[in-house]
Parts: C-alpha cells; sequence; structure tokens
C-alpha cells in the first residue's frame, strides 16, 4: 500500500512540473517557463495531429485546443513512465522530501497564477468594457463566452470583487500558517471558474482544471489540519520553527516580491490601473451612418447592404453593420496627418479602401475615398455610448412598481 501511495505521488509531481514546463502561460513580465519544452512536443504533435488523425492542429499547443488535449495524455503517460523509475532509484526519504518539494512548488506557482489573474481583474484588463461593435450586437448573435465576457466587463465592481478573491487567495498560500485557508478559498474560486469555462464555453477549460486539482493536492497534503478544522480527532504535528534557516527566509522574501512585481510591472509600466478609464486610439467608438452615396447614387437606408453603424475597434479594427444587422470586420490603419483610413480585409473577399475624413466638430465626420473600386460618400455621427442603459451606474435599493 505504501508503494501505491508513493508511485501516485511521484506520479502526481511529475505530471505538474511537465505541465508547467510545457504548456505556455503568459507569467506576468517574467519569462515563461511553459515555453522550454513546448516547442519539442508541438515538433512531434504536429504530424500525428494534422496527417494520422486528420485533427484541426496549427502546430502549438494552445488552449483547449487538439494539441492540449493530447499533450494532457502524453504527460499522463511520461510522468507515470518517471515515477516508476524513480520509485525504483529513490529512497522513501528521498520521497518524502519530493513530496515536501512539490507542495511548496505548487502553493508558490498556484499563488503567482491567482495573483496575475486577480491583478488582471483588478485593474479592468480581463473583462474590460465592452467594445462599442458589442454593445450594439444583438445578444442572440453574440457566443456564450462573448455575451459572459460582456456582462462582466460592464459591472466594474464584480469584477474587482473577483479578482480581489483571487488575490487574497494567492496572498494565503504564500504563508504556511494560512495554506489551508489559501487553499480552500482558492477552491471556491477555482470551483467557480471551472464551471463558467465549461458552461459559457470559454476556452480555459483544461488550464482551469490544472489549476483547480493544485488546489486540491494542497488540501490533501493539509489533511490533518483540514481534519482539525472540522472537529475530527487527529495527531498534531508541531514544527520547530527556530530551526528554520535564516537564508530561507531571504529567499522567500526574494521569491514573492519577484511574483508580486511581475505581476503588477504591465500596469506600472502602461500607467493602466483601470482599463475603463485608459486612453483609448483616435475615433475610437460607434458612429451612426447617413447621407451614403454610392458612385454618386444616394442609396435608400432601407435597401439591403447600405451601411448603418461604423465602429472604430481599439484593437485596430474597422466594423461596419449593415442594416440587415449583420457585421463585417477589416483591419484599419489611421493617418491623422494625411487625414485618411486605410481599411484592409483580414478575411474573406477582398477590400482594400482609402478614405478620407473631414472633423466637423466633436461628434461629426465627412468620409469620402474609394471602396474597392467604388466612390464612397457618408457623414459618421458619434454615438454616445455613455447614454446606453448597460452603461448607467445606476443602483436600485426599492424597485419601481
Amino acid at each position: 500500500m505504501q508503494k501505491t501511495v508513493s508511485l501516485v505521488w511521484l506520479w502526481i509531481i511529475g505530471w505538474v512540473v511537465l505541465f508547467v514546463l510545457s504548456v505556455p502561460f503568459e507569467h506576468g513580465s517574467w519569462p515563461d517557463p511553459g515555453q522550454l519544452l513546448s516547442g519539442v512536443f508541438e515538433q512531434l504533435y504536429t504530424p500525428l495531429l494534422q496527417q494520422v488523425l486528420h485533427l484541426p492542429y496549427n502546430g502549438i499547443i494552445l488552449s483547449d485546443s487538439a494539441g492540449l488535449y493530447l499533450h494532457v495524455v502524453v504527460l499522463s503517460l511520461l510522468s507515470l513512465l518517471l515515477a516508476v523509475v524513480l520509485q525504483w532509484r529513490l529512497q522513501p526519504e528521498q520521497i518524502i522530501k519530493l513530496r515536501k518539494g512539490l507542495q511548496v512548488f505548487i502553493r508558490y506557482y498556484l499563488a503567482w497564477v491567482l495573483l496575475i489573474y486577480g491583478c488582471s481583474k483588478l485593474f479592468k484588463v480581463q473583462f474590460y468594457l465592452p467594445e462599442p461593435n458589442i454593445l450594439y450586437t444583438r445578444v442572440g448573435d453574440m457566443h456564450r463566452d462573448m455575451l459572459y465576457w460582456t456582462t462582466m466587463g460592464v459591472s466594474r465592481g464584480y469584477t474587482m470583487f473577483c479578482g480581489g478573491l483571487e488575490i487574497i487567495a494567492a496572498a494565503l498560500l504564500l504563508f504556511k500558517r494560512t495554506t489551508l485557508l489559501g487553499a480552500l478559498l482558492a477552491l471556491g474560486v477555482l470551483l467557480n471558474v471551472v464551471a463558467v469555462n465549461f458552461c459559457y464555453d470559454i476556452s480555459v477549460k483544461v488550464f482551469s482544471v490544472f489549476l483547480l486539482l493544485l488546489a486540491v493536492v494542497i488540501l490533501v497534503l493539509h489533511r490533518s489540519s483540514l481534519k482539525v478544522l472540522v472537529g475530527m480527532p487527529t495527531s498534531v504535528v508541531f514544527i520547530n520553527r527556530s530551526a528554520t534557516q535564516p537564508a530561507l527566509h531571504w529567499l522567500k522574501l526574494l521569491v514573492v516580491t519577484g511574483m508580486v512585481a511581475s505581476s503588477l510591472w504591465p500596469y506600472m509600466r502602461d500607467g493602466n490601473f483601470n482599463d475603463d478609464v485608459y486612453p483609448r486610439p483616435p475615433f475610437h467608438g460607434a458612429y451612426q451612418v447617413s447621407g451614403f452615396v454610392l458612385d454618386g447614387d444616394t442609396v435608400p437606408s432601407t435597401q439591403p447592404g447600405t451601411w448603418h453603424r461604423v465602429f472604430v475597434h481599439r484593437e485596430g479594427y474597422f466594423i461596419v453593420q449593415h442594416t440587415e444587422a449583420g457585421m463585417a470586420d477589416y483591419t484599419l490603419t489611421v493617418d491623422t496627418t494625411a487625414k485618411t483610413w486605410l481599411v484592409k480585409s483580414y478575411a474573406g473577399p477582398v477590400v482594400q479602401a482609402v478614405l478620407h475624413y473631414q472633423e466637423a466638430g466633436d461628434s461629426l465626420l465627412h468620409v469620402s475615398g474609394d471602396w474597392n473600386g467604388q466612390l464612397l460618400q457618408f457623414e459618421l455621427k458619434r454615438e454616445r455610448l455613455e447614454t446606453l442603459p448597460v452603461l448607467q451606474k445606476e443602483f436600485h435599493w426599492i424597485v419601481n412598481e
């Protein structure tokens, strides 16, 4: 029985370490450890998935891709083989040391990831305000993941609340005395995250399940303390903290400082501590189209294909909403000196247009130019997004009857 337990723990150790070293995840401003081995596995999976299994795979281990699911299976087999070899070569006391090392590694890694995610929510970089085109997209036309993202994005308070819980859980995991409490809080937070990812089809399912399993492993390693917490009889082992080496305290301080700094540095570098009010690119917003003229002929607003609204996205997209509620996306390059918009298609029919604009006040633009060989003329009037009901900062204690 003891050998089986040791084998299971060695398998867990190998699986966790290999996953961290081979699955890319952006760790703040620090180098991504997942890039160390990911390239090796990606080269192995490409012929297998594309030529043998005929599954879509672009050669990169992406979140919830066929490559990542295959990678999980491969890591399970590799770590099991590694566990058998280690159990054969290592003494029982060495395995115990590895298990203690796993406990420390998992605590710090889970705390680090929770800190990164928590800061992204606290500063609204994750779940930022919906883009103008999303605000004018019908609910029935949205995918579930975008609908969830939009709902979260319109509430800064709730997003900060969720981020705060992740930051608190991370802080508790960094100290031995509060590890159990931190793991319990992380378990609750991550259970909700996993449920949201599966129920809204958000493509970080595998990684969120991995983080949830880390929280479970920490709780298993602290099962004696958990029994004390719920009032069950158990033996209590007292740790002689006076024997702790001072060098370890300094090492811990250095690691924790680095984790916090790497999590905060992107926001300090950009000066972005609330993305809802962070400056947007020129002409960012939604515009009502009027006076649409095509090759010299005025096109009625009811005619199919006529432009209804134009959106300028923060990521450099030029989005056209047609009268039939369909939207078409293009890339956008703004030249404020020449007062031109260079619009190109990145998918579908080839479109290349040079549009000249003239500003007529704070909210009106006169636009004209060549759109794939056709002469366009129209006016754009900026929509006041702040007046939309979904963006109102209203709170009602009493429901109006």
